[in-house]
């Protein structure tokens, strides 16, 4: 092997290594968005089906999990396990009417701090009332840092949302 094929190889190795520590460190963030994208496209679609199942009914007061999967209206991409809904980060979604309003459903979830303001931010437009980790989120939110306050630095985090709509 002469010195040139030795630094081609060095070259070659240097860049594969590179490779590997890039994929590494933003592994994590690119599995996150990707969650975080996958939970909103779930969340959404599970809305959806709760709301047409529900259609003509007088409240949500028989809302459940169970009850969803028996009338078979929670998407293909949630996970279902007896009773259990889960959600992308495998954290419970749990489904109940509003205890401030019949003609509303809470869906609350736990998700982690990385992903809060995200997902947060994606349901504003949809929702009648959001809490994060305890704290009621006022609406309209005008300022995005707001969000962000909210979800804190627990982890995971506990968002519930107030979907109206019969």
């Amino acid at each position: 092997m002469s010195a040139i094929d030795i630094i081609v190889w060095i070259i070659v190795l240097g860049v594969i290594a590179a490779g590997i520590v890039i994929a590494i460190h933003y592994g994590s963030d690119i599995r996150t968005a990707s969650d975080v994208h996958a939970e909103q496209q779930n969340t959404a679609a599970l809305v959806a089906n709760i709301r047409q199942a529900f259609q003509g009914y007088p409240d949500y007061s028989s809302l459940s999990a169970s009850d969803l999967i028996n009338a078979k209206a929670v998407p293909s991409a949630i996970t279902v396990s007896g009773t259990t809904l889960s959600n992308v980060f495998g954290n419970p979604i749990t489904l109940a009417m509003d205890s401030n309003n019949s003609n509303a459903f809470d869906l609350t979830e736990e998700v982690p701090n990385d992903a809060c303001a995200a997902i947060a931010n994606s349901v504003l437009d949809n929702v009648t009332s959001l809490t994060i980790n305890g704290s009621a989120v006022t609406l309209p939110v005008t300022d995005p840092a707001t969000i962000g306050q909210d979800c804190g630095t627990a982890n995971p985090v506990t968002i519930v949302e107030v979907y109206s709509g019969m």
